[in-house]
């Protein structure tokens, strides 16, 4: 007889150990809402965590997972003996074998065995003067390091990588190194640090390189409109346009993500819903659609119309979880926070609560900092100044951590915002 498990018991009895890392993720991506609780009413503050599994997708999930696991075992057997073979011999392509097997391991978000297996290839293709193979280990070993949430790692590994290039005279190298800087800046605030780091890499662009060259632009938009200069965000999202034949689906629909977040924020909404709507049509990723849905929460927040944000707040959960992405349900939960302070409902607290709880067990510091500050205005309007307090000054250490560059309102003193 069928049972329904929730993520909550089951997650109670599964270690976070690296080994079961995408058995978790499948088991997230296959939860679905409790239908109890709908029909209770108590769905409307229902987290992931109060998402159930079927004790047949338990089944199918565990055995999909043993499958993979099995054929991994035996893939990493094989390559790593490769790899013994090709490092007595002298050959180049031990580092290679190496890097594959991170390359596997980073479908299924095992990010810490990732880790483990760039280590090793770096350190020998160091040894065989495998310079390519070596910068790419650093990218990669970054890349990993960020999704971690491991920001100054991440940018370390950058670091040596945009040297590894500059040292062989890798163009390509070069430019992917810039980009992964600016992003690590980005991920924690440091706008126009990022900046600095796309135009760097935008010099270094052959100049027939038109998808890469609007990629750079779209990203230096987003800068230019994170610091307040919407005119030159303006022109660099037009600049990108002019390469739209040149761009991939997923492009597409990143330029229409940037377009409506500018056109929110300069007032124009009925042109930044429409601009959201594109970019939906276009996403190619969960995670890129879970993160388009929080945009069209926050524009409709802005229109006064609640029923609407928590509606497509709701769907950006939905995808959020298909995606397994903890950094995108801490995002959408502040947001759902945020509507119930809005609509005067102290239920708020369990998406504030759980939308900390995953920003913090994550490294996702500066998600962290927003959401504290968002929460103490919930505090405050609860009727709680000292948790508040609290929070603002939880808020002003994360930021003064991360060195972003301009501080959310309210953050100055403690005088509850409106």
């Amino acid at each position: 007889m069928a049972r329904d498990l929730s993520l909550d018991l089951i997650f109670r009895v599964l270690p976070s150990t690296v080994e079961l890392a995408g058995l978790r993720k499948a088991l997230l991506a296959a939860a679905t809402e409790d239908p109890t609780r709908l029909w209770s009413g108590s769905g409307a503050y229902q987290t992931v965590d109060k998402r159930i599994v079927t004790s047949e997708t338990l089944d199918a999930v565990f055995e999909r997972a043993q499958e993979r696991g099995v054929a991994h075992v035996g893939t990493m057997h094989r390559s790593v003996r490769r790899a013994i073979e090709a490092l007595e011999a002298g050959n180049a392509l031990a580092a290679a074998e190496l890097v594959g097997l991170g390359e596997e391991a980073s479908e299924d978000a095992r990010w810490e065995e990732c880790i483990a297996y760039y280590s090793v290839a770096h350190t020998v293709a160091a040894e065989l003067d495998a310079w390519e193979t070596r910068m790419l280990a650093s990218r990669r070993l970054a890349r990993a390091q960020l999704y971690l949430g491991h920001a100054e790692e991440a940018a370390q590994w950058y670091e040596r990588s945009l040297g590894e290039a500059t040292t062989v005279g890798s163009t390509e190298g070069f430019v992917s190194a810039c980009v992964g800087l600016g992003n690590v800046a980005c991920i924690v605030g440091r706008w126009r640090d990022a900046e600095g780091h796309y135009l760097r890499g935008l010099e270094g662009v052959d100049a027939g390189e038109h998808q890469l060259v609007s990629q750079l632009l779209m990203n230096l938009s987003m800068t230019a409109r994170e610091t307040g200069d919407f005119d030159l965000a303006r022109e660099r999202l037009q600049a990108a346009e002019e390469y739209w034949e040149e761009l991939s689906q997923s492009d597409r629909s990143g330029w229409w993500n940037y377009h409506g977040l500018l056109q929110m924020e300069l007032g124009e909404l009925e042109r930044g819903g429409l601009a959201f709507q594109n970019s939906l049509t276009l996403s190619t990723s969960h995670f890129d659609s879970a993160m388009i849905l929080d945009n069209l929460a926050e524009l409709h927040i802005r229109y006064g119309d609640l029923e609407h944000a928590e509606h497509y707040a709701r769907q950006a959960e939905d995808f959020a979880v298909v995606a397994a992405s903890d950094r995108a349900l801490a995002e959408v939960y502040a947001r759902l926070g945020r509507i119930m302070r809005l609509r005067q409902d102290p239920h708020g607290v369990t998406f504030f609560e759980k939308a900390m709880e995953l920003a913090r067990s994550n490294r996702y510091t500066l998600t962290e900092a927003q959401t504290c500050v968002e929460y103490a205005i919930f505090r405050d309007a609860m009727g709680d100044p000292d948790e508040a307090h609290g929070l603002r000054q939880r808020a002003r250490q994360l930021y003064d951590e991360l060195g972003t560059d301009t501080l959310p309102p309210g953050l100055a003193g403690d005088a509850p915002e409106g």
